[in-house]
């Protein structure tokens, strides 16, 4: 397996807006990153974009997301950094749309409807479509706008990078020779495990009670029970029904406490309870794979051509962004 090179494509609407890092271009500040994060009021307005208010709610909405997806984000390690790159994608998000409506690129009504009813039709039911818009605050209406919204943006960024960028088979080796850690399997851990899920926001009490629960099954499978049987029976996950096994996994695949736990166990050995945003795990190593370097042939040289078109188109991305940025009036309090 070839590891992921480019940066995170991030979910800021509805839709996807595919092949760019929306927010994620820029550097990371020259000041000291601030522990803390911005608190206040939800509707507190911590920036203007083209006369645009976005809220407190806003930013730490996307952050939310981010987090409950163990994703992460380059150049963000405070609470104050997430905040910061999540307003950068709004931001950003926003002037892409403002440009759009300028250039005449805001989709028409029939378009919008049909997209909002393939949408919705992902949820099945109209009863867990309605629970998901409840989930999110958001009304159908509001729904379309945000659909309307990236639809034009997408719309934006395809017109105005044109797809002409060139790439050689000599660009493809230069590329693997000079980032080996790319082209690596890296070192993989194939592991069980048990969740106890608890929410990070529920009540101490709730929590002491999940914790308990997770020490009475590690007690379990320390005593000798078979561990894919007792993950069967009690684990939180829905690896439950597979005994917890886990796909195969290498660095920067699972959320941190996880991934630190998991890589310090040997084959046969169990975790304590670990603590990660989704409750209290118990891992136990099945295996370990070594590193290895992936051999240069037709297939890698396919990756790499298409890694560097990405950067490419990327880089000329940035600079509309900038030119964007150039031109608009922000004002922001993060």
């Amino acid at each position: 397996m070839i590891r992921k090179f480019a940066g995170v494509t991030l979910i800021l609407g509805v839709l996807m807006v595919a092949g760019f890092a929306i927010g994620c271009q820029k550097g990371a500040d020259k000041k000291k990153s601030v522990e803390g994060p911005f608190t206040g009021d939800p509707k507190t307005v911590v920036a203007k974009v083209g006369g645009k208010e976005v809220t407190l709610a806003e930013v730490d909405k996307i952050v939310q997301m981010w987090k409950q997806n163990g994703m992460q984000i380059p150049g963000a390690t405070t609470d104050r950094d997430f905040q910061k790159k999540a307003l950068d994608n709004i931001v950003d998000r926003q002037l892409l749309y403002l440009a759009a409506q300028k250039a005449n690129m805001v989709p028409p009504p029939d378009q919008i409807d049909q997209q909002f009813q393939q949408f919705q039709q992902r949820f099945g039911a109209q009863d867990k479509f309605q629970a998901w818009l409840t989930a999110q605050g958001m009304t159908e209406a509001q729904a379309k706008t945000e659909i309307a919204t990236d639809l034009a943006v997408q719309k934006y960024i395809t017109t105005s990078i044109p797809d002409t960028i060139k790439v050689t088979a000599a660009d493809a080796k230069v590329f693997y020779d000079a980032h080996p850690d790319v082209f690596t399997t890296g070192e993989r851990i194939h592991a069980r495990h048990i969740l106890v899920k608890v929410d990070p926001s529920a009540a101490p009490e709730q929590k002491a009670a999940a914790h308990r629960k997770a020490e009475r099954l590690l007690g379990r499978v320390k005593g000798g029970e078979d561990f894919a049987k007792v993950a069967k029976d009690s684990s939180d996950c829905p690896s439950a029904p597979k005994g917890g096994d886990l796909p195969e996994f290498g660095h920067g695949e699972m959320v941190a406490p996880f991934e630190a736990a998991a890589f310090l166990l040997q084959p046969g050995q169990l975790s304590d309870i670990v603590e990660t945003q989704f409750g209290y795990h118990i891992i136990k190593v099945e295996g370990r794979t070594v590193s290895k370097t992936v051999p240069y042939d037709q297939n890698v040289e396919n990756y790499a051509m298409r890694q560097i078109q990405s950067e490419r188109r990327n880089e000329l991305f940035k600079k509309k962004l900038e030119e964007l940025e150039a031109g608009a009036k922000i004002q922001r309090k993060i």
